[in-house]
């Protein structure tokens, strides 16, 4: 509670003191590649590398401006992942994100809507869990089986 008090003030008092809030939706689709260390042991003296995959995207953005000075935030789901392909068998990885980035920006040139800035600040980002799905002509008479995965410290597929 003190946290979302102390916030609601500082929102307040930036809108009241010259400054400007934005806030602004995101919702987009991204192409994703994740890279895996894996050791080669299938035997063939070859582990093919993941491939690009489509991904979902959606949150918010909040920026205050204040002069020169402006704080960027953010609140994302992020779907994550990879696929292999390797020899017939399919191997697709979803992975559900939150990412949280929080930069601080100068801004050099501000005229008629144009900006140049630098910025820099942290990046959080969370792995909620995910699905794993191993698609093979030899693995099960359906072919496909399917995962859930767990994070965390005692966590089990």
């Amino acid at each position: 509670m003190k946290k979302f008090l102390v916030l609601a003030f500082a929102l307040f008092a930036a809108k009241h003191s010259s400054a400007q809030v934005f806030i602004a939706p995101e919702l987009g689709v991204q192409m994703v590649k994740m890279n895996e260390k894996t050791e080669n042991t299938n035997g063939f003296g070859y582990v093919p590398a993941p491939g690009y995959k489509s991904a979902f995207r959606a949150g918010m953005n909040f920026a205050i401006d204040i002069k020169s000075i402006s704080i960027h935030a953010g609140l994302f789901y992020t779907g994550r992942g990879y696929r292999i392909s390797f020899m017939g068998d399919l191997v697709k990885a979803n992975l559900d994100y939150i990412d949280i980035p929080v930069y601080v920006n100068y801004n050099i040139i501000n005229k008629k809507g144009n900006k140049l800035f630098v910025g820099a600040g942290p990046y959080i980002s969370y792995c909620l869990g995910g699905r794993l799905k191993l698609s093979s002509p030899y693995m099960s008479p359906s072919g496909t089986d399917k995962y859930y995965l767990s994070v965390g410290s005692d966590a089990t597929y």
